[in-house]
């Protein structure tokens, strides 16, 4: 009986790393092909950021870099692709000229050599953020956190 529980016990836990390292984990996401032919796919590192502390003078808590991919059923990168990435959590700073644009929960743009990169930065809000990137047809998201 003890040597039956304990090869159940492994066979769990052997399956278990199985289907952990089998996920992409919680900071990258790739969408099927779309009709277009075009992927893309969205990560986030770091994956957990920290807040604004409520009630001082701190406008923004972490950042993380925001890449987004796009790329055809070959595998080829695609250059020039407009991109959109909104967020539900957490703002787009401003980056570059005019520096009194607003921070935004939506950015636009093209990639280069397949990549678009922006700035997510946490504010005062807690828990759990998605981003979702565009082009096209194409629809990929990602989860992030702020604690």
């Amino acid at each position: 009986m003890r040597r039956t529980l304990q090869q159940a016990a492994s066979l769990v836990f052997v399956v278990g790393l199985a289907l952990i390292a089998a996920c992409s984990g919680p900071n990258r996401s790739q969408n099927p092909s779309s009709a277009s032919g075009r992927n893309v796919t969205i990560s986030v590192s770091p994956n957990a950021l920290r807040g604004a502390t409520a009630g001082t003078n701190e406008a923004q808590g972490g950042c993380a870099a925001v890449i987004v991919k796009v790329f055809d059923t070959s595998g080829n990168l695609v250059d020039g692709a407009r991109v959109s990435v909104t967020t539900t959590l957490g703002r787009f700073p401003p980056t570059g000229p005019p520096e009194n644009r607003p921070e935004l929960v939506g950015v636009n743009g093209f990639t280069t050599r397949g990549l678009f990169q922006d700035t997510i930065c946490a504010k005062a809000e807690r828990g759990t953020g998605t981003l979702t990137a565009t082009t096209e047809d194409a629809v990929a998201t990602v989860l992030f956190t702020v604690f």
